[in-house]
């Protein structure tokens, strides 16, 4: 998905197993808040200070449901947001959904409710789709947002 949009430095906010940095290769980087992430990324030579500046291409995988500062997050992404998260499709759905985690998740959202958000805060929605629900991922869908200068976000 990244590279069908982007072939610059990366910037991977909150690096999980650090998978996607290894598989991606290249001119990726690393910013996360768990000290053995933090190390991970020392070891490789590819941590970053997130809040230290903005940068071009930032994924979100897994991460950004997680993070009360998000609008503070997303001004540091200059052209794309590449996003993985839970999408629920009601209230209900939420609740009763194994990602409804009041202890760890601080934002949950419909698939229109985060393309109307990032819309807010100046992206437009490129791509979507539900491929990690299809292998197995209940509920979590991938997005591609850019950030529009002309205020066009169709």
């Amino acid at each position: 998905m990244v590279a069908r949009y982007w072939d610059g430095r990366v910037m991977d906010f909150g690096i999980g197993d650090g998978a996607f940095l290894e598989k991606r290769g290249g001119d990726t980087v690393g910013f996360d808040v768990n000290p053995a992430g933090v190390e991970w990324l020392q070891e490789r030579g590819a941590y970053v200070d997130y809040w230290a500046g903005e940068h071009d291409a930032v994924t979100f995988w897994d991460s950004l449901e997680h993070e009360y500062r998000i609008e503070a997050l997303v001004a540091r992404v200059r052209r794309f947001a590449f996003v993985s998260i839970p999408i629920f499709t009601s209230e209900t759905h939420c609740l009763n959904s194994k990602h409804f985690r009041k202890d760890q998740h601080v934002w949950y959202f419909t698939a229109d409710g985060i393309t109307a958000w990032f819309a807010r805060q100046g992206f437009r929605r490129r791509e979507w789709n539900d491929y990690e629900t299809v292998i197995g991922r209940e509920d979590i869908a991938s997005f591609v947002f850019e950030r529009v200068e002309d205020g066009d976000i169709r």
